[in-house]
């Protein structure tokens, strides 16, 4: 079958490639997948630099998020049908015309929504709601997080509000003010790049603390955000866009008992009842179909057009997420 192929850990544009892999063979409570489309997050790049939590045997084919129609179903498999349209993330491999993925895993998807946004429908949306739930945040609380014009940063900031919680959106430049303002995100947005950015925030925040900040970038920034923390408050990296460590005080840390840790959805999810991921993708769905939230497409390229997608992909301005097609 047709695919996007690793044979080696290296810079991405340098070490995928179109390419050819075995068709999956399933087991008895498998579905085989045929790819319609598939996007690529930033984890995907780090899975093909070596630096990724999951590291795969190579060669190997990347991707892990996708939509596609049943091809075929294993003998124990209940309530899924050949045709059938369905989502699924965290299933190595789906930059490929078929995948293999455990019947559990995928997750039919409804008539009205299209194919663009049920290819990313489960990686970044529900990691975005997977964090804030683990944050414990209620409503009229403030969440602080920088690279907000991200996809993950605009899911944050729309699910916050749709359960009443303020959000400062910090970005790092006016280009990405813009974007927030483009996609609805209309309040507590501020960049990063002006220098008295923690003295607006105290503006914006009227004077009240945040219990919670979500890291992305890393690197200084971490140290204005932790300011603006209340005592006790969390300090979360998800993400090192900027390529820096996370910064804090040791004074915040032992005087304010400010908290430092990371958050993975892949183990989160390993861990997560089943009946709170339904929960929280019965909120995704919800707020899909309310049109509140919104997940764009910035360009769809083919697997052999996997050069020139990682290239739109790196793009700054890029505003929407770059689907791969067989």
């Amino acid at each position: 079958m047709h695919a996007v192929v690793l044979d080696e850990f290296g810079a991405p544009e340098k070490v995928l490639h179109p390419g050819t892999m075995p068709t999956p063979h399933i087991g008895a409570d498998q579905v085989l997948v045929r790819t319609l489309l598939a996007p690529i997050h930033n984890h995907h790049l780090w899975i093909a630099r070596g630096e990724y939590g999951i590291r795969p045997a190579l060669p190997a084919v990347d991707g892990d998020e996708a939509v596609g129609t049943i091809a075929a179903v294993g003998k124990n498999v209940k309530g899924l049908s050949v045709g059938q349209r369905v989502a699924c993330a965290r299933i190595a491999g789906t930059w490929a015309q078929y995948f293999a993925a455990p019947a559990s895993a995928v997750v039919p998807v409804p008539q009205w929504m299209g194919d663009e946004t049920a290819a990313q429908l489960l990686s970044m949306p529900m990691s975005a709601l997977m964090l804030l739930d683990s944050l414990r945040l209620r409503s009229g609380d403030w969440l602080i997080h920088n690279g907000a014009n991200g996809a993950v940063g605009k899911a944050l900031a729309v699910m916050a509000r749709a359960r009443g919680i303020h959000t400062l959106n910090l970005v790092r430049s006016q280009k990405a003010l813009e974007e927030l303002v483009e996609a609805g995100i209309t309040e507590g947005n501020l960049s990063t790049a002006e220098p008295d950015w923690p003295q607006e925030a105290e503006k914006i925040m009227g004077g009240r603390t945040a219990g919670a900040a979500v890291d992305e970038i890393g690197g200084p920034v971490d140290v204005g955000m932790a300011n603006l923390l209340r005592e006790g408050g969390a300090l979360v990296s998800f993400g090192a866009q900027g390529g820096q460590p996370v910064i804090i005080s040791p004074a915040d840390l032992i005087f304010r008992g400010i908290t430092v840790r990371g958050f993975w959805a892949t183990r989160e999810a390993r861990s997560m009842p089943p009946e709170t991921k339904k929960r929280l993708l019965g909120e995704v769905l919800g707020l899909l179909q309310s049109g509140q939230l919104k997940l764009p497409v910035a360009g769809i390229y083919s697997f052999d057009q996997i050069t020139q997608a990682l290239q739109a992909n790196a793009q700054s301005a890029r505003n929407g997420k770059i689907l791969l097609k067989p």
